[in-house]
């Protein structure tokens, strides 16, 4: 006898389960063997209630919400660092005292054209660009700030607070209603620079 059978069956059980076992392949040794076989096999499946399609339900709700939460918290992980990454090179163009023009000429004030660095390289964050003000300041640690942005020599604090909103809705009910906090500071020197 041949270790193997090749076994083509057509089974109703209940006269509303049709199943075609199509080259099942049966070992001589194995409990399904034949029509019989199968039989029992269905007999088996039919006492089932669908356990496995609410541990099934179950497991994908858990698996998804810690997919989105691993996504959510890499963004926040992303947008601290690119926010720390823009501050340092709005710092850095700082202490070199340069200034820039408008269209028509016009000097811009340093303050500005600071923040307006650090606006630019806040990229795919979600975040607005935060306004001069308490939302973005200078504050000058040696003597009052001689002019925006700090004076030649001066030691600068730069300050920005933003609040990041959740991207996605489920996971909004976990932070403040206008999102996850964030305050970055950077102190630099500024260089001896001429002053204007």
């Amino acid at each position: 006898m041949a270790d193997n059978l090749s076994v083509l069956t057509r089974v109703t059980y209940r006269k509303s389960i049709t199943v075609c076992f199509d080259h099942f392949e049966i070992d001589n040794r194995a409990s399904l063997q034949g029509r019989d076989g199968a039989l029992r096999y269905l007999k088996s499946l039919a006492g089932q209630t669908g356990q496995a399609v609410v541990e099934m339900t179950l497991g994908f709700l858990l698996f998804f919400t810690i997919v989105f939460a691993v996504v959510e918290f890499s963004h926040l992980l992303y947008s601290k660092v690119t926010l720390q990454h823009a501050l340092g090179k709005a710092g850095r163009y700082m202490i070199t005292g340069r200034t820039a023009d408008d269209s028509a000429g016009t000097p811009i004030p340093r303050n500005i054209v600071i923040r307006e660095v650090f606006c630019r390289n806040v990229i795919a964050t979600g975040l607005r660009c935060p306004d001069l003000g308490p939302d973005f300041q200078y504050t000058c640690l040696d003597a009052p700030c001689s002019q925006p942005g700090g004076g030649p020599n001066q030691t600068v604090m730069v300050t920005v607070r933003l609040s990041k909103p959740a991207m996605m809705p489920f996971f909004s009910q976990f932070f403040t209603p206008e999102g996850v906090p964030f305050q970055l500071s950077t102190t630099w020197r500024n260089e001896p620079f001429p002053g204007k």
